[in-house]
């Protein structure tokens, strides 16, 4: 018979990778708090908040993140620019999750290779600046088998972090 685990019995691996998420204007408090909570599944090591992306501690963050904004590390900038511009300098290598004439499918990239890897993910409405896109070394996408180019952002960054945790593993 199949029993569902309490977290004391299952009690898995801790793990933080060399890689941030950049939250580039995304408004909704729901999406904030998934990522925080998909960030914690996948040992993402820091979010970084800028723009319009609210921040905790706040009530319904709290509630969709299950908590886990309260485990995971995160700090807030005003503009995207600043928060890119020191992590070049810090050797970070920066990858915008966004569909482009030139963004390559997720599911080709070798993350492994990248010691220190930051990906941004933008606002619900418009995607990530046109500014901030023209800052990254590349654009990834998630290629997609339907009518719809687009994925919600919570939904894509949950993907992303999987893929990248798989080929740490």
């Amino acid at each position: 018979m199949l029993q569902q685990l309490k977290y004391a019995e299952y009690k898995p691996q801790l793990l933080k990778l060399p890689v941030f998420f950049i939250l580039e204007d995304v408004n909704s408090y729901d999406n904030v708090g998934l990522i925080f909570r998909s960030s914690d599944a996948f040992g993402i090591s820091k979010l970084i908040l800028t723009g319009s992306t609210p921040t905790p501690p706040h009530k319904l963050i709290g509630r969709y993140s299950g908590g886990c904004d309260k485990h995971i590390a995160f700090e807030y900038f005003e503009k995207s620019s600043e928060v890119i511009e020191f992590l070049k300098k810090e050797g970070y290598f920066i990858a915008a999750l966004e569909i482009t004439n030139k963004s390559s499918n997720i599911r080709v990239k070798n993350f492994r290779i990248i010691p220190k890897l930051a990906i941004i993910v933008g606002s619900e409405r418009v995607g990530i600046k046109q500014e901030t896109l023209n800052a990254c070394h590349e654009s990834i996408h998630i290629e997609s088998l339907g009518f719809g180019l687009s994925i919600n952002v919570a939904i894509a960054a949950s993907i992303c972090m999987f893929e990248i945790s798989e080929q740490h593993k």
